[in-house]
C-alpha cells in the first residue's frame, strides 16, 4: 500500500508493460544514487509490517525489494491451504453470543470472509447469509423467518441492515410486538414534568442512541426520535412509551428505508414545516426540512428553534431561512464535487405570511431581528 501511494511500486513488482517498464529502467540509470535509497527505504517499511518469524525467514545481505517481496510473496502461497483451514475453523465456530452488538457480529463475519476470499476461497453469499442467522437466539425468530420466506436470498448487505434493524426491538422483549401506523402521537405534547420518572434511565438512553442511528437511513421517524432525545435530563415513563411506540411502528415497517435512484431531473427542491410553539415546557418551535436532489432525498433535519416565536409566521420564516441556508451549502458541495446545479432551488412553506416576507423584499426590514437570530 505505501508503495503505491508514494508511486514506488515499480521498485518491488516491475511493469509488465513495455512502455512503463522501460520508464522504469531509465528513471534507474539516470539516478542511481536516488533508486537505492528509495528501495532502502521499501525495505524498512517492508520490514516493519511483518512479524519476527516471517522477518527471520526473508532478511538476507544486500537485498533488494524487489527480491524481498517475492520471498514474502512466495512464502505465503505455501501457506495458503493452512490459512483456508485456519479462516474456515473460525467462520465455522463464529457465534453472536461472543460480540457486543449484531453490527460488531456481521463487521467481524464479512471480515472472515473477506479474507478467505484473499486466500482464493471465496464465500457465496448464500452461505455467509446462512452463517448469520445460524445461532441466532429466539429474540430475532422473525428475521430468520423473513430470511428463509425470501426468494432469493437476500444479499448480505440487506440481510445486516435488517439485523441490526431487529435488535432493537429485541432488547426490550419487543420482537414480535403489534404494530403502530405512525411512529409519534401528535396530540400530546411531550413534557419534562409531567408523569412519573423512568424505571431505567440506561435503557431508554441506550436505545433513543440506536433510534439516533437509525435516521440517517430512516428520515421518517427523524422528527419523533428528536422529540425523545430532549428530555434524556429527566426522563419519564411517558418519554418511554413514546420510545416504544417508535419500536411499534418500526417493527411494521422493516422494509422501509432510504433508496437513491438515478433520475431524470438534477434540480435541488426543498421542503420546511414548523410545529410552532409545540414544546409545552419551552415554547420552542420545531423546524423539520427535508431536500431532494431530483426524486432523491439527500438532507433532512428536525431540529428546535433555539429562539422563541411570538407568531407562527415569524417561526416558518426561520424555517425557511434554515433550509434555504442547508440548499446553498449542498449547491457549493455538488460544485466541487463537478455536479452544477444550474436551475434555481425552489423551496415550498405552506405559510402564506412567511411566503410573503421571503419574496418582498420590502418586508426585509421588518425581519432585521430575525436575520440576528439566524
Amino acid at each position: 500500500m505505501q508503495a503505491r501511494v508514494h508511486n514506488l511500486l515499480d521498485h518491488i513488482i516491475p511493469p509488465s508493460d513495455e512502455t512503463p517498464r522501460k520508464a522504469a529502467t531509465a528513471a534507474k540509470e539516470k539516478d542511481s544514487d536516488l533508486w537505492n535509497h528509495l528501495d532502502v527505504v521499501l525495505l524498512q517499511w517492508m520490514y516493519a509490517t511483518v512479524t519476527q518469524d516471517i522477518l527471520t525467514s526473508i532478511i538476507v545481505i544486500n537485498d533488494t525489494a524487489e527480491e524481498c517481496w517475492k520471498r514474502i510473496a512466495a512464502m505465503f502461497n505455501d501457506n495458503k491451504h493452512a490459512r483456508v483451514v485456519r479462516l474456515e475453523n473460525k467462520l465455522a465456530k463464529h457465534q453472536p453470543g461472543r460480540f457486543p452488538s449484531t453490527k460488531a457480529y456481521c463487521n467481524h463475519l464479512k471480515l472472515l470472509s473477506d479474507q478467505l476470499t484473499n486466500v482464493g476461497s471465496p464465500v457465496t453469499n448464500t452461505r455467509l447469509v446462512l452463517k448469520m442467522i445460524a445461532g441466532l437466539t429466539d429474540a430475532y425468530a422473525g428475521f430468520v423467518t423473513y430470511v428463509q420466506q425470501h426468494d432469493p436470498l437476500p444479499t448480505f448487505a440487506a440481510a445486516k441492515s435488517r439485523l441490526e434493524l431487529e435488535e432493537i426491538p429485541a432488547r426490550v422483549g419487543m420482537s414480535s410486538c403489534k404494530l403502530c401506523l405512525t411512529p409519534v402521537d401528535t396530540k400530546p405534547k411531550m413534557s419534562a414534568t409531567t408523569s412519573n420518572p423512568c424505571k431505567d434511565p440506561s435503557l431508554y438512553r441506550s436505545l433513543a442512541g440506536a433510534l439516533l442511528c437509525l435516521t440517517f437511513t430512516r428520515p421518517d421517524v427523524s422528527y419523533a426520535v428528536q422529540q425523545i432525545c430532549l428530555f434524556m435530563h429527566n426522563l419519564m415513563e411517558d418519554h418511554m412509551n413514546a420510545l416504544r411506540r417508535i419500536l411499534h411502528y418500526i417493527q411494521g415497517t422493516n422494509q422501509y428505508g432510504l433508496h437513491l435512484y438515478h433520475s431524470s431531473t438534477s434540480s435541488l427542491i426543498s421542503y420546511t414545516d414548523v410545529d410552532w410553539g409545540g414544546c409545552p415546557d419551552t415554547r420552542c418551535s420545531t423546524s423539520d426540512y427535508c431536500v431532494f436532489l431530483g426524486d432523491n432525498l439527500i438532507s433532512w433535519s428536525s431540529n428546535r428553534q433555539p429562539t422563541l416565536s411570538r407568531s407562527s409566521a415569524e417561526a416558518e420564516y426561520r424555517g425557511v431561512a434554515n433550509v434555504v441556508s442547508e440548499s446553498c451549502w449542498l449547491c457549493n458541495l455538488l460544485l466541487e464535487l463537478h455536479f452544477p446545479i444550474n436551475k434555481a432551488t425552489m423551496v415550498y412553506c405552506d405559510n402564506v405570511s412567511a411566503i410573503y416576507l421571503s419574496g418582498n423584499p420590502v418586508q426585509h426590514q421588518r425581519t432585521k431581528h430575525i436575520e440576528l437570530d439566524i
